[in-house]
């Protein structure tokens, strides 16, 4: 089972076992450089949104729409910084 809550997709087993679950989060960061340098991590912004395709099917490629699912928007000045909790 797959569930979108406060910006979290949370995946859930309980034919695995009832505890078995799995969060994911994009926080929002900056983008540095990928200039082979080592930089320190970047500010932590809050959580990216996720969106449903279906809430957005008018302005989206008509792919996603048969696809369906989720999606999150965000600007090339920005960074993902993905958060698993298990």
């Amino acid at each position: 089972m797959i569930e979108l809550l406060n910006n979290q997709l949370t995946f859930r087993f309980p034919e695995v076992h009832q505890k078995a679950v799995c969060s994911i989060d994009f926080q929002r960061t900056l983008r540095i450089p990928d200039d082979n340098r080592e930089y320190p991590l970047p500010p932590d912004l809050g959580r990216f949104p996720i969106e449903h395709v279906d809430d957005f099917a008018d302005k989206l490629p008509e792919a996603w729409q048969r696809h369906g699912g989720v999606f999150v928007p965000m600007y090339q000045v920005r960074g993902p910084l993905d958060q698993f909790f298990l």
